[in-house]
């Protein structure tokens, strides 16, 4: 929340949407290092995971009552960054960015896609990149 908050002060300092790449980044890259931190942190990937997907609302529902701040923070940010967008589309396309860090963070921490042959020594920050630069390509067509 405190990258996305400075994303936008910095923003408004500066008279000027937010840029789409800069509130990716406040978001995806202190969420895809504190996954990778520590092995026991796999497992509250694991737990959102089975939160949003559980068909039980109760766990579903206390969940989204906490991530929800958060959640809009990043999308209203998004929207500023993409004035030229309408929020669904901004809404769907956050979706998405969130489908591929959770895919992202998932093989990281298992590698169980990888195929023979392939570096099971990725780094983690180069990997990030990648994926900022799949995403915000996303949102910026």
């Amino acid at each position: 929340m405190e990258k996305l908050e400075a994303v936008r002060q910095e923003a408004v300092a500066a008279q000027r949407a937010p840029e789409p790449r800069a509130v990716l980044e406040a978001f995806i890259v202190p969420t895809v290092n504190f996954c990778c931190q520590d092995p026991g942190n796999e497992n509250f990937s694991t737990l959102v995971a089975r939160a949003i997907t559980d068909p039980d609302d109760t766990v579903r529902n206390v969940f989204i009552h906490h991530i929800m701040p958060l959640f809009m923070t990043f999308f209203e940010l998004l929207k500023m960054s993409r004035p030229d967008l309408d929020a669904d589309t901004i809404f769907w396309r956050l979706h998405f960015a969130l489908g591929s860090t959770t895919h992202m963070m998932r093989v990281l921490t298992k590698l169980e896609l990888l195929p023979e042959g392939l570096n099971r020594n990725v780094d983690i920050d180069h990997l990030t990149t990648e994926l900022l630069d799949f995403i915000t390509a996303g949102v910026e067509r």
